[in-house]
């Protein structure tokens, strides 16, 4: 693991504090800010055991260049003037530094400068100048501003209630690519106005193979067969024949086309695409950043930190274990007959539990979400409506045992359980919820048995239920 801790405002001369200090944390000094005459206010630390080059070092920034393994990236420590002229001084120089020196960069620190009113808790708006120059940095040096879990807010003036987020972790395109996570986070505020960041980049740790996934994207294939025709067109020369040929690969590549950029617009999660922009590449880049960004590589806990894998995975899986686990109990169903009133006839119950048949089954397969998260299996609704002349026969076979006997065939309805934030920038476990990704197939019993309560549903439902 590489270590790097950036102190601002220490207000000492970093030779008061003994060597045996930072020893004991196996920490080792790279350098102080350089300000002159004037005390330092930004000390850059590291691991005794990496090398580090210090390719800048001014007023308001130190950036070090370091490799592990065979990644070399850069990285910045940012303590930025209060005043937005002086800070336009350091967009300048950190936007050479990053031109002539081409790689992965991460920049966290105090930048003193808020994106828009939304970092803001109270008062009057931001310096729109401010604003302006900061969103302009970022987006000349393709910059993409991290989230951070914990507080909203990074630094306050205490009793005056003002709260802004000042302190931040911005990463280019090439970082976030080379790493399998990057993640920041707030730490507790204890003396200094300012909370502390804690920035974690993972390359190769706690990797595990995906499980297999169905994915309809037949690019390859549809532009293999078009160039066959294409070169039978240019050997034998053109013909009605082969141009009719040409003509339903060529539709099959577009439509293979689309799903590929509706695919990983899907993984990026950016709703505010146009239907008319197509550049996967665009897509395939966000969903990457989008991964390695969200995942949980450390949680909050009794107020320790938990950055470990094992402690992380132990900690949620004891937290939902005590919630959801415990003593099976088996009301007698003579309690419901006897004191809840029927609400549903014998008729409309015979009907709810009737077989059904293969139109119905096909309407509710159509009807689902296709492009859904799979389940165990790797199924998504899309592989079995494009196969349906193949498939079709044994999901209904599957759906119709289940009402003729009441029971799943073995291994039909494991699922995958994941947790997701309830808010965002959540940091404990108790701000995360977990969901349940069934198979297809186990679902459609579930698509057809509430198609057929909804006709009822508003007698057997509470008023008070449609409203929570």
């Amino acid at each position: 693991m590489v270590v790097f801790v950036f102190i601002a405002e220490p207000w000492v001369v970093f030779d008061s504090i003994p060597n045996n200090f930072w020893s004991s944390l196996d920490l080792k000094l790279v350098v102080t800010n350089d300000r002159g005459n004037q005390l330092s206010n930004l000390w850059c630390l590291c691991a005794r055991n990496i090398n580090v080059t210090v390719v800048s070092n001014s007023m308001q920034l130190i950036a070090c260049e370091a490799t592990m393994g065979d990644i070399s990236y850069f990285v910045a420590g940012i303590y930025a003037s209060t005043s937005y002229l002086t800070r336009r001084d350091l967009w300048i120089e950190l936007s050479n530094l990053m031109d002539n020196l081409q790689g992965s960069w991460c920049l966290i620190g105090d930048f003193s400068a808020v994106l828009g009113a939304h970092e803001k808790s109270s008062g009057p708006p931001p310096i729109k100048a401010s604003c302006d120059d900061f969103l302009a940095f970022a987006d000349t040096n393709d910059l993409h501003h991290l989230d951070t879990r914990g507080a909203p807010f990074t630094w306050t003036n205490g009793h005056k209630g003002k709260q802004l987020r000042l302190d931040s972790v911005m990463c280019n395109e090439q970082w976030l690519l080379s790493w399998d996570s990057s993640v920041c986070s707030t730490l507790a505020r204890v003396k200094s106005d300012h909370h502390p960041l804690l920035f974690k980049a993972h390359k190769g740790d706690n990797s595990f193979a995906s499980s297999f996934k169905f994915q309809s994207l037949s690019v390859n294939n549809a532009t293999h067969i078009l160039e066959v025709i294409q070169q039978r067109i240019a050997d034998e020369g053109y013909s009605d024949e082969l141009h009719i040929e040409e003509l339903d690969p060529s539709s099959k590549l577009i439509d293979a086309l689309k799903i590929q950029k509706d695919f990983w617009r899907d993984k990026s999660r950016l709703h505010w695409v146009k239907d008319g922009d197509a550049c996967t590449r665009f897509f395939h880049t966000y969903a990457k950043i989008r991964a390695a960004t969200n995942k949980l590589t450390h949680l909050k806990a009794d107020g320790n930190l938990l950055v470990s894998h094992v402690d992380v995975s132990n900690h949620v899986a004891s937290y939902f274990q005590d919630m959801y686990a415990g003593d099976s109990v088996n009301p007698s169903t003579d309690f419901i007959s006897r004191n809840i009133q029927s609400s549903v006839t014998q008729d409309e119950n015979n009907s709810i539990t009737s077989m059904p048949n293969a139109s119905e089954i096909k309407a509710a397969v159509d009807d689902m979400n296709a492009n859904g998260a799979p389940g165990p299996d790797g199924f998504s609704g899309v592989f079995f409506t494009s196969f349906w002349d193949i498939v079709g026969a044994d999901v209904i076979n599957y759906v119709q045992s289940f009402f003729l006997n009441g029971w799943h065939i073995p291994n039909a309805n494991p699922s995958h359980v994941t947790i997701i934030h309830k808010e965002p920038g959540a940091d404990t476990i108790e701000k995360f919820r977990p969901i349940a990704l069934g198979n297809f197939h186990f679902k459609i019993i579930g698509k057809i048995l509430a198609n057929r309560l909804s006709p009822i549903a508003f007698r057997i439902i509470s008023p008070a239920k449609k409203l929570s």
